[in-house]
């Protein structure tokens, strides 16, 4: 065994599962992309019960492995949701026998599953780049410190960074303009209220983690002084 594999089983003992998580939650918002919740008048996506917890735990990886593995993560995650995107909508399409009667059901529900994808890849790729830049810089500029306040600021900008753009090319020709622009708002207002519930939950598991892994993250490029340029 190599000294890097060594290395890696040595402080990374809890990165592969919350790459599972991860990528699970991904898969999940693919699925129920288009699934609209009413709760008492309130109209949202199922999908913005999701992506808080999607982003926050993106802020932990930041925070405890560094910004350049949580952009890895990140750009796997989008690959991992629009290949199985790809693998659905091929395999739903494959020719069922006569007395199978569940074919369009499958077409129905997963049929748009590579559109939501394609779709929201742009405004993930985005939104989820910018949550964890935004993060790491400020932990550097705040050395260290009030992470539950830059991950809930961090996520924040860039859901509604992802929304602006995914949602509204999800929902274009599906919803008139008035609806999806109700819906962004709706939508948002959601994450925010799961934010603020989720992001001191967050803040503790980050703490566990850090105390746990006993790395600390390597942000090199993203330290600058006054001036604008890289320490050394």
């Amino acid at each position: 065994m190599t000294n890097l594999q060594n290395s890696l089983e040595k402080h990374y003992n809890a990165f592969l599962p919350l790459a599972i998580i991860l990528v699970t939650l991904c898969l999940a918002t693919v699925v129920i992309g288009y699934q609209l919740v009413e709760f008492k008048g309130w109209i949202f996506s199922a999908v913005a019960l999701i992506i808080p917890i999607r982003y926050l735990l993106c802020d932990i990886v930041a925070e405890v492995y560094g910004f350049k593995i949580a952009k890895k993560l990140i750009a796997l995650m989008i690959l991992a949701g629009l290949f199985f995107s790809l693998l659905l909508c091929i395999l739903i399409k494959l020719p069922a026998p006569a007395y199978w009667k569940h074919s369009e059901a499958y077409d129905f529900v997963l049929g748009g599953t590579l559109r939501i994808m394609c779709s929201a890849s742009l405004g993930v790729f985005v939104g989820s780049f910018l949550n964890v830049y935004l993060v790491s810089r400020w932990r550097i500029l705040a050395k260290g410190q009030f992470f539950w306040l830059r991950s809930l600021a961090s996520s924040g900008i860039g859901e509604i960074t992802q929304y602006l753009i995914g949602l509204a090319l999800m929902f274009h020709g599906f919803l008139e303009w008035d609806k999806l622009f109700h819906l962004i708002i709706n939508d948002y207002l959601v994450q925010v209220s799961v934010l603020l519930f989720l992001s001191p939950i967050a803040h503790v598991c980050m703490l566990l983690l850090r105390n746990y892994e006993q790395i600390e993250p390597d942000d090199h490029a993203l330290k600058v002084d006054s001036s604008g340029s890289a320490r050394s």
